[in-house]
């Protein structure tokens, strides 16, 4: 899942991806208590972030069965808009945070692997 591709105001189609280890196995969400998608907003072909931009965080929804590493997150309308806290047109790093009992706490993609997001401008 390196990019997923949506257009402003849509909300389909429904992010969906499997997490998977470095080992290349899916990632076991049995024990998760959630999994966030964080999302930022960079600005040039470097991935560096746009100034002042905030990082938004969405709960993901967790696949049966849990043992297949599946999430998947729909946009609502409310999710775009121009404030910081919600989706312009322009392109995103994403990264998923499962979180499980204790404070545990691992977050996917693992460096130097990057995820990214495209909100393209409505036409109409």
């Amino acid at each position: 899942m390196p990019n997923f591709n949506i257009i402003y105001l849509d909300t389909l189609p429904t992010l969906s991806v499997t997490l998977y280890h470095a080992t290349s196995t899916a990632i076991d969400l049995t024990n998760a208590t959630n999994v966030k998608l964080h999302i930022l907003k960079y600005a040039d072909g470097e991935g560096n972030a746009v100034s002042g931009s905030t990082v938004i965080t969405k709960t993901m929804t967790i696949a049966s069965p849990t043992t297949s590493g599946v999430v998947s997150y729909s946009f609502v309308a409310a999710d775009y808009g121009s404030t910081s806290s919600t989706l312009g047109a322009g392109y995103y790093w994403i990264e998923f945070e499962i979180n499980g009992p204790s404070s545990a706490k691992l977050t996917v993609p693992t460096p130097p692997t990057r995820y990214s997001m495209y909100v393209r401008d409505d036409l109409d």
